[in-house]
C-alpha cells in the first residue's frame, strides 16, 4: 500500500509519486513567483517613495500599489506554507494583487495626469530673456517659481 499524504488521510484518497512530484514542482514555481512578485511589489514602493519625497509642487501617489502587491504577495507565500485555511489566505491574496494591479494603473493615469498639467508651458521668448543671461541663471529660474499654474 503506498504512503498517504498528509492531507488526503481524512479523505482516503491515495496520491502516486509522481503526482506528488508534480504538486511539490507547482508548489515550488508558485512560491517562486510569489517571491518574485514581492520583489518587484518592493521595487515600485521604493521607486513611489523617491518620487514623492523628490517632487514638491505634485503629489504622486505611487507606492501606494507597492503596498497593497506587497501585501497580496505576503499573503500569497503564507497561503503556501499553511495546511490549514491555504484556500481563504490564497482567495486574499489574489485579492489584494487583483486590486494592487488596478490601482497601479490608476496611480499611473493620475500621476501622468498632475505630471502634465504641471509642465511649465512657456514660450522660449519667456524662458531666457536677454537681459538675464544663461537660460539656467538663478533670477529666471526664481520668477518662474513664483508663478502659480
Amino acid at each position: 500500500m503506498p504512503p498517504r499524504s498528509h492531507s488526503l488521510q481524512s479523505s482516503g484518497l491515495r496520491l502516486s509519486e509522481t503526482s506528488m512530484g508534480s504538486f511539490k514542482r507547482r508548489k515550488r514555481k508558485s512560491i517562486t513567483v510569489t517571491v518574485m512578485l514581492l520583489i518587484v511589489s518592493v521595487l515600485i514602493l521604493i521607486f513611489g517613495l523617491a518620487a514623492t519625497t523628490r517632487t514638491q509642487n505634485i503629489t504622486v501617489g505611487g507606492y501606494y500599489p507597492g503596498v497593497i502587491l506587497g501585501f497580496g504577495s505576503f499573503l500569497g507565500i503564507i497561503g503556501a506554507h499553511l495546511i490549514e485555511n491555504k484556500r481563504q489566505m490564497l482567495v486574499a491574496s489574489i485579492v489584494f494583487i487583483s486590486f494592487g494591479a488596478v490601482a497601479a494603473f490608476c496611480c499611473a493615469i493620475v500621476d501622468g495626469v498632475f505630471a502634465a498639467r504641471h509642465i511649465i508651458k512657456q514660450k522660449a521668448k519667456e524662458l531666457n530673456p536677454p537681459a538675464l543671461g544663461p537660460p539656467a541663471s538663478e533670477t529666471c529660474l526664481k520668477q518662474l517659481s513664483r508663478k502659480a499654474y
